[in-house]
């Protein structure tokens, strides 16, 4: 987390120097071609990219290259890209060393950078995985060899876990009856895979929980093949990843020289929907020609509440985190807009990467 830390610091410092060469020779936004999808650790992805001064002009700058930052391990990516094709048009080449969801910009110097939505990346090896779930929340479940701060090949797929409807061996199942009421909803499934317990122990395997089949290498849980027997079971705890609220426990029992894989989860299936209040606010980018910013600059808001941003300028714009936990957006143009949702209390730097004048931050209460 230290080296992401330091290269986003870095790359900070390096908008705000370059600050001078962009009022000398005015401001660019980078416009891509089509965001990235399906990448894949250690699988080179190739993303094109326009240059565009004052959003209006395709240019050729004097070096252009993606910073990127992993958000859960700090892990840290550079690459140049090279000019092809028509004029203002870039490639880039890019290899990333791990999985999960990658802070990334581009930056065309003498401009300031541009940001853009973070990149999902798979683990390798990954399988596509369907989406048991009728609204899109199943958690892809997996055994892998190695541990959960480095996971290894793909051993088994697990069913996924998926709230409110219990799943058997990849399929659908029903309950046997509820009772009571007021209980906490548990996501369950249970799969046979074809291994003793003593083959998972003889060397280090992990059971990974994923966010979603679309976010296949971000981890929301995950627990190490080892703890205590109890009543002919192993009884594995599943420990949050991530911030996703998502914790379990998971337990093994032979069968006939097999073992049956349950898990039982608490989750937070969708932080979107389960964590909003349903409360709004409104930050509107508003001026002309050069003399933009947030407004309100400074916005107070409760745990919950889902700030949109408005663009009512001429001029595409970002919003762009100063640290890794802020999901930043994409250049968003005249009468776009751009949300979040806060559910964490603390106080949120951000600025307009294109145009790192345009500051302004939320107080999460």
């Amino acid at each position: 987390m230290i080296r992401g830390a330091i290269s986003l610091i870095a790359a900070i410092g390096l908008l705000t120097t370059m600050s001078g060469s962009v009022s000398a020779g005015g401001v660019a936004t980078v416009h891509l071609d089509q965001a990235p999808t399906g990448v894949t650790v250690g699988v080179p992805v190739s993303i094109g990219f326009m240059v565009m001064q004052h959003d209006i002009t395709a240019v050729n700058v004097d070096r252009a290259f993606v910073t990127a930052a992993n958000r859960a391990n700090g892990d840290t990516l550079d690459a140049d890209a090279i000019q092809t094709g028509a004029v203002g048009h870039y490639v880039v080449e890019l290899t990333f060393p791990s999985a999960g969801s990658w802070k990334w910009s581009i930056i065309p110097i003498p401009f300031a950078g541009t940001s853009f939505e973070s990149i999902i990346v798979s683990e390798a090896g990954t399988t596509p995985v369907t989406d048991a779930s009728s609204d899109g929340l199943a958690h892809p479940v997996s055994i892998r060899t190695g541990s959960c701060a480095a996971p290894g090949e793909e051993q088994f797929r697990l069913s996924d876990v998926v709230p409110g409807q219990p799943m058997l061996d990849s399929q659908p199942a029903k309950a046997s009856g509820v009772v009571g009421t007021g209980a906490e909803p548990v996501a369950i499934s249970a799969t046979t895979v074809a291994v003793t317990i003593g083959e998972l122990t003889s060397e280090p395997h992990a059971i990974l929980v994923y966010k979603d089949a679309d976010d296949a290498g971000l981890l929301v849980a995950c627990g190490q093949i080892s703890g205590a027997m109890w009543n002919g079971a192993l009884i594995v705890g599943l420990a949050e990843l991530n911030n996703s609220g998502d914790v379990g426990v998971a337990t093994l029992s032979e069968k006939a020289g097999q073992t049956i894989v349950s898990l039982y989860m608490l989750t937070v299936p969708d932080p979107t929907s389960a964590l909003s209040t349903g409360k709004t606010a409104e930050v509107k980018i508003v001026g002309a020609s050069g003399d933009w910013h947030f407004s309100p600059a400074s916005l107070t808001i409760s745990s919950g509440t889902t700030v949109i941003w408005h663009n009512t300028t001429e001029m595409a714009h970002t919003v762009t985190g100063h640290d890794l936990a802020f999901e930043d957006s994409g250049p968003f143009g005249p009468g776009e807009t751009y949300e979040q949702l806060f559910t964490t209390p603390g106080t949120y730097l951000y600025f307009c990467s294109p145009h790192p004048f345009m500051t302004g931050q939320i107080i999460v209460t």
